[in-house]
């Protein structure tokens, strides 16, 4: 989860669950992100978990080096006995995620390289929720929330089970759901006293308000304004640095494609030149063949005139 909140302008209270730096530090004891996570799953899922275990902040790393890893904001496994039967990753957004199908893709991709081993069976693969809060619509048809499973395209009716489910709420839509869903994501979106309505959303609230007159939080979040600066500066001039270099080699392929392009017109040119000179040249090899052949058909005829007038004079 990443967040656009302008920090200089909005202040620690001001600050809802959708925002990343505040469901961080919500979720960093262990105990709170069980029991925000347990609400969100059976509102949600309708599931009551019981026998879990919960990471915040989950990280897992690329499947080599150089390939791209995640952060996961809550990461949820649940048991039967020692069977680890069901995954839940949790991931409220704050922005607009414009490749949101194909990063919750990578998602799954790379967690379920994490929890099957060498000899184990596929059926051994947990099943995995994915629920995502948003504050847009992803889908633009005004549902709270959006229940994503693969098909058989040809015939929906046919069970197509691969253990997926990907839920996506939003936080003002309309239509679907239930009481439960809406009040939850209603409080997602405007965190406050007066929108904890119920026992399980006031139990959110009282870590929200610890969590926003906690000094040492509140420090911290003080200082995110030079942090992000610092951070964005970092960025910047990496860019640069990339973007200088690939400018450098964008100019020369630009040179070198112009100069196969001029070298190109201007055989083009010689070929339709000499071609135009040699039409030029034929043309008048041509007429000067044709005033020889002319001349010597001339002198041919006079010279026959001159004998047939000779042998009529001589007759005579």
């Amino acid at each position: 989860m990443q967040n656009e909140t302008n920090l200089s302008k909005v202040s620690l209270q001001e600050l809802n669950l959708l925002d990343s730096f505040l469901f961080s530090a919500a979720t960093e004891n262990p105990e709170n992100a069980k029991l925000i996570a347990k609400i969100i799953i059976r509102r949600v899922l309708g599931i009551n978990t019981e026998n879990i275990q919960v990471d915040a902040e989950k990280q897992y790393k690329g499947t080599d080096i150089g390939k791209k890893g995640i952060r996961l904001d809550i990461h949820v496994r649940e048991y039967n006995k020692e069977q680890l039967i069901r995954i839940y990753d949790i991931e409220p957004n704050s922005y607009k995620e414009p490749h949101l199908a194909k990063r919750n893709r990578y998602y799954l991709s790379l967690t379920d390289t994490k929890y099957l081993g060498t000899s184990s069976d596929y059926d051994k693969l947990p099943e995995y929720f994915s629920i995502w809060i948003l504050p847009y619509d992803p889908f633009g048809d005004n549902r709270m929330i959006y229940t994503v499973k693969n098909m058989v395209v040809e015939n929906p009716d046919l069970v197509y089970n691969e253990g997926v489910t990907r839920i996506f709420l939003y936080t003002d839509g309309e239509l679907g759901g239930t009481d439960e869903v809406r009040t939850l994501l209603r409080y997602f979106s405007s965190t406050s006293d007066a929108n904890a309505i119920d026992s399980e959303l006031r139990s959110i609230q009282s870590i929200i308000n610890d969590v926003k007159n906690n000094r040492e939080v509140g420090e911290k979040y003080m200082t995110m304004d030079e942090y992000l600066d610092h951070r964005l500066e970092e960025m910047y001039n990496a860019r640069m640095k990339i973007f200088e270099k690939d400018y450098e080699k964008r100019i020369e392929q630009a040179v070198e494609e112009r100069v196969e392009q001029a070298v190109e017109e201007r055989i083009e040119q010689a070929v339709e030149e000499r071609i135009e000179q040699a039409v030029e040249e034929r043309i008048e090899q041509a007429v000067e063949e044709r005033i020889e052949q002319a001349v010597e058909e001339r002198i041919e005829q006079a010279v026959e005139e001159r004998i047939e007038q000779a042998v009529e004079e001589r007759i005579e």
